[in-house]
Parts: structure tokens; C-alpha cells; sequence
């Protein structure tokens, strides 16, 4: 490692590899400092190890997924979107990819890996150093246009100057993967503000945990509406899963940024499912009939699972009161009602919230009013960049995540190219 570069980018994650290599293609010295002993451990994980790179929604629509800060990624979406990630990952990277429901798209491996490994091999073939276990403890204004920075290796000092420096250390979540909010404190340092930090993309707690015992059911076409304090706040289509604390899964993890501000301001929150949107009452009140009819010598306990999960339909018996034991044809149209109404009417009452350790992205972050959106240049020192997590954005579940963090490391790098290379 040498004294000084062009350019150190603190944090080898999915932001700050693709800054790094776009920045030593451009010929420009820079030097990548991981404190983990090998880049990217938390993109390694994402999408259940799969890696959900982006999505195929429209621009308009892909900027509604961040709230009301997705208007910051305008100018960046503009520079480096989805077409030119994709091209890139084709083009450069060799790495083939596949859509799936909901827009999402893949590495056709299927392999996080694989995404993590090629971003490294190629910023190491760009004339990028990548320096393993290095941890950067402060950076600061220099002399003679430099930032001076102070690195820790095996509890050892080292001073490094670098004439730019790009802050990628993520957010606060999954602290095993080395987001610990380093970069938070870098910042605070050079004057900026820090947006509060909540989890974003969390599993929500219920009461009574898995009263119903249906820990790792999980329901692939629901509709789940938030109730707050009685009145509806929001709602989602889409799926979602039984944990032993309560429940998670694509949906949850969307509708929970909304339902941790409101349990945070004392609010009630109640989720309200229908496990059958698609049907109205009476043609599910028919489609019950059906079933019903068709199989009418045998107890209705066997016949529900034909129409829900038959763990669900325990808890359908137990809550509405109905036998299950009786042949279907005994059914009285009063409990085939009361069948139909708990179908689109399931309640779970939410009381809190999984730790922000547990929560897929972290909300809160750099204000973005301190950032120029197309550089992710700091209006503080114009030498200091932040890319990915560490800004305050954060999306829905889905590849916008992964998205930003792409679009933002290769702004920051661009912008800094620019910056040293300007006459």
C-alpha cells in the first residue's frame, strides 16, 4: 500500500466496487480499503443468497419505491439506470441474468457470489488496490488539496492522503457483515448531519409470537392492509410469511417502514388479510359451495386444504368456532359464511418490530440536502463523495436497494473523475 493515491473508496461493497473500477479504468491511482477479510460479505447474502440486482419497473415507478426521497435519484438513474447496469453486468462482468415475478431480476446463477467475485476481479483488473482488514478511523482536510486519513490494521496506525474520498460503509444493518454505522461518525466529523437511523425492510413482532403455530407457512397471494389506530394507511399484494416472533416475507418487509414510524409515535397497527383477493364474497361463498358439494361425504377439516394451507385451516376451524370434523354436506350456510368473512378478514395485531441488526437496509443516513444528487458530492468539502447505503434512501424489497447503491457508487465515481481530472 502506498502513502497517497487519487482516490481511497472506503467500504468494498456493491457501491464502492463498482466506484473503485470505474475510477481505475479512468486511469486514476485509487485504493479500496475493506475492513472485512474479503469485499462485499453483506451483498453475498442478499435475496437469500440469490442476489436481487434490480427491477424491471418503469423509471417513474422505480423512484415511488424509495418514498419521498426516491426524487433525489433522478439525476443518477439519468447517468446509470437499469439498461446500463445490465449492459454492464452482460458486457464486462460475463454475468447472464433472469426476471421473475414482481419484476425482479437475477443473476441467472442464481449465486450472489458470483456477482461479489466478478465486481472484485474486475476492480482488481482496473489497477484498483484492494486492501483486506484495513479499517479507516477519521478522515480529514489536508494540505495542499489532499484529505488525510487515519487507518488501523491489526491495531496498528497508517496515515494515507488521497486527493478525493468516496464513503460507501453501508448502514447498520447485519453488523456481522460489517455495517457497524463506521461511516456515520466519518461523516459527522467532516460537518455533515446524520438523518436518524431506523430499520428499514424489518420483520414485524406480534403479541403473542406464533400463537397459531404456522411459523414457516407462507402465503403467496395475499392482500395486507395496515390499519393505524382504526383507519387504513396503506396496503400490498403479494406474499408473506409466519415467523416464530410473527411475520416477514416480501410484503411485510415493504409495508414496514411506514409501520415502525407509526408504532415509534404510539400508534396502534393492526394488519388486515385477505387471503382470497382475487374473490369477492359471493363468488367465494360459491367457490366454497363447490368444494363443499364435491366433497361432501368427507370432514370439512380435510377439505380446507384444498382452499388454504391446512395449518391455516386449523386456525379457520379454531377462530370461527366451526367443526371440522362434520361431513361437508352437513355444513349450515351460516358457518360456510363464517368460513368466508375469516377467509378475507384475518387480523394480526402488530406490537413492535425486529431489531435494526435484523433489518434488510437501514433507514436514516448522510442528508441528502448536504449531497449534489448527480456527483454524490459532499456541499461540505467537495474532495469527500458517499455512495449506497450510507445515504439516507431507502427502497422497498424488490432490487431497488441494490439499484441505488450501483447507481450512486458509479455517480460518485464519475463525478470524482471529473473533479481531478478538470484543467
Amino acid at each position: 500500500m502506498k502513502n497517497r493515491y487519487d482516490a481511497v473508496v472506503i467500504g468494498a461493497g456493491p457501491a464502492g466496487l463498482i466506484a473503485a473500477g470505474c475510477m481505475g479504468k479512468s486511469g486514476l491511482s485509487v485504493c479500496l480499503l475493506e475492513k472485512n477479510e474479503k469485499s462485499g460479505k453483506k451483498l453475498r447474502i442478499t435475496g437469500k443468497g440469490r442476489c436481487n440486482i434490480t427491477n424491471s419497473r418503469p423509471k417513474n415507478e422505480f423512484i415511488q419505491a424509495y418514498g419521498k426521497n426516491g426524487k433525489f435519484l433522478y439525476s443518477a438513474f439519468s447517468v446509470f439506470f437499469r439498461d446500463e447496469l445490465l449492459d454492464f453486468f452482460k458486457n464486462t462482468l460475463n454475468i447472464e441474468v433472469t426476471r421473475e415475478r414482481g419484476g425482479r431480476i437475477f443473476p441467472r446463477s442464481q449465486d450472489a457470489h458470483e456477482i461479489a467475485d466478478k465486481l472484485t476481479s474486475w476492480a482488481e483488473n482496473q489497477c484498483v488496490e484492494i486492501v483486506y482488514e484495513h479499517r479507516c478511523i477519521s478522515v480529514n482536510p489536508g494540505e495542499d488539496g489532499y484529505l488525510s486519513l487515519q487507518i488501523t490494521h491489526e491495531n496498528k496506525p497508517i496515515d494515507l492522503l488521497a486527493r478525493s474520498v468516496l464513503i460507501a460503509t453501508g448502514g447498520i444493518s447485519y453488523p456481522g457483515t460489517g455495517s457497524t454505522g463506521d461511516g456515520y461518525s466519518l461523516a459527522k466529523n467532516l460537518g455533515h448531519s446524520i438523518i436518524p437511523l431506523k430499520p428499514a425492510l424489518v420483520p414485524l413482532i406480534t403479541h403473542e409470537g406464533d400463537k397459531y403455530g404456522l411459523k414457516g407457512i407462507s402465503i403467496k397471494n395475499s392482500l395486507v392492509t395496515v390499519l393505524t389506530d382504526g383507519k387504513k394507511s396503506n396496503r400490498l399484494f403479494g406474499e408473506f410469511l409466519f415467523t416464530h416472533f410473527g411475520v416477514s416475507g416480501p410484503v411485510i418487509l415493504t409495508l414496514s417502514k411506514d409501520i415502525v414510524n407509526a408504532l415509534n409515535t404510539g400508534l396502534q397497527v393492526l394488519l388486515h388479510v385477505d387471503f382470497k383477493p382475487a374473490l369477492d364474497e359471493n363468488t367465494l361463498d360459491k367457490r366454497l359451495i363447490r368444494e363443499f358439494s364435491e366433497h361432501s361425504n368427507k370432514c370439512l377439516k380435510n377439505i380446507l386444504k384444498f382452499i388454504i394451507p391446512e395449518a391455516l385451516g386449523t386456525v379457520c376451524l379454531a377462530e370461527t368456532g366451526v367443526s371440522g370434523d362434520i361431513p361437508c354436506h352437513s355444513i349450515t350456510s351460516s358457518d360456510r359464511k363464517k368460513i368466508g368473512y375469516w377467509l378475507k378478514n384475518f387480523e394480526i395485531p402488530i406490537t413492535g418490530y425486529r431489531p435494526i441488526e435484523e433489518a434488510i437496509v437501514t433507514s436514516g443516513g448522510i442528508n441528502l440536502k448536504e449531497i449534489e444528487p448527480a456527483t454524490m458530492q459532499s456541499k461540505i468539502n467537495p474532495r469527500v463523495y458517499f455512495a449506497g447505503e450510507i445515504l439516507d434512501l431507502d427502497g422497498d424489497t424488490g432490487g431497488y436497494n441494490l439499484q441505488a447503491a450501483f447507481s450512486t457508487g458509479w455517480c460518485a465515481a464519475k463525478g470524482i473523475i471529473a473533479l481531478l481530472t478538470q484543467k
